[in-house]
């Protein structure tokens, strides 16, 4: 599933992301439906904020709901906090344009804001999203250094 779903430019080793979820902060989360996994978030936490590292689902699954029952459990198991990922920009031009529009309506359908920044990593750029208006650069950068740290080799 994870494989599947990202790219090899966008995804870390599966046995170096189980090693650091036993970082304090970092989760690695299965999601079932009784005994069939239907999809995976990987998140790195600070106090403030949530980062949504990788989130999918099986593709057997997909377009049944599963995406949104995940994202909605994981902004309301942290109520008390903005919840943070990245997807790629907006581009008509781009190979995927369909896909990039479809991801971003299901991100702003699930309560996601744009928040106006970038993020520019290894020559690829990826919109920032919030679930709060009031996104917090301060916040970002702090929680996005620690899933750098934690992924540096």
């Amino acid at each position: 599933m994870y494989n599947e779903a990202f790219p090899d430019a966008e995804r870390l080793p599966l046995l170096y992301l189980k090693f650091l979820s036993w970082r304090k902060g970092v989760s690695f989360t299965a999601y079932y439906d009784g005994s069939d996994i239907i999809g995976m978030t990987y998140t790195v936490e600070t106090n403030q904020m949530i980062f949504v590292l990788y989130l999918t689902t099986n593709v057997a699954v997909r377009s049944n709901g599963y995406g949104t029952k995940i994202l909605q459990e994981l902004i309301r198991r942290n109520a008390n906090r903005e919840v943070v990922l990245n997807i790629e920009p907006l581009d008509g031009f781009a190979e995927n344009a369909e896909q990039r529009e479809r991801r971003w309506r299901f991100y702003q359908k699930n309560g996601f804001f744009m928040t106006g920044y970038l993020l520019e990593e290894d020559g690829q750029y990826f919109e920032i999203l919030s679930t709060s208006k009031s996104f917090s650069v301060a916040d970002y950068k702090k929680t996005s250094a620690d899933c750098r740290l934690a992924f540096k080799k």
